[in-house]
């Protein structure tokens, strides 16, 4: 028996017709997004500060498979968490959630570091800095600006503000 004198359906059973309909008129799935606003974003800034991906991950304190998950959206994280990727990628607190809520990250360039802060007030010398003051925090510099805050206040408050963070993270 020849292909020519089968049938259609018996064509069909032994798979040998070929249809002009396309097998599959399913359509085509989305292709998943790879990039996300707040990926974009990080990894734009990451650039501009010279960092590796791990090099992030280490500055913020978290793993590198959970910076992944957290740029593409795919894992949360605490507000501290943020704050510490923020820090490591010298934003302003928030700017994270500015991100989420479609906004777009600050800087935080212009926030000097606590340490900058303790020499500028005269607490410490530079040499007496450890890594505990190389973070920025503009609620800080907010109090330290308010009309009511003395020179002396100013120091007062940023010496104790040392000490309790040296002795909380195990540095005095």
């Amino acid at each position: 028996m020849t292909t020519a004198t089968l049938t259609a359906t018996e064509q069909r059973s032994y798979g040998m017709f070929r249809s002009a309909c396309p097998t599959d008129s399913r359509p085509e799935p989305p292709v998943e997004q790879t990039t996300t606003p707040l990926d974009a974003a990080m990894n734009k800034r990451r650039v501009e500060l010279g960092l590796e991906w791990d090099d992030l991950a280490k500055h913020g304190e978290v793993s590198d498979s959970f910076l992944r998950g957290f740029r593409k959206g795919r894992k949360g994280a605490r507000d501290l968490t943020k704050a510490k990727l923020e820090d490591a990628l010298k934003w302003r607190r928030g700017s994270i959630d500015a991100i989420l809520a479609g906004g777009q990250p600050e800087p935080a360039d212009e926030i000097p570091t606590i340490g900058e802060l303790l020499v500028q007030h005269g607490v410490v010398t530079e040499e007496e800095l450890t890594e505990l003051e190389e973070i920025r925090d503009d609620h800080v510099v907010e109090l330290l600006a308010s009309e009511d805050m003395t020179e002396q206040a100013a120091a007062d408050f940023l010496k104790i503000y040392m000490t309790m963070r040296r002795r909380i993270f195990g540095r005095e």
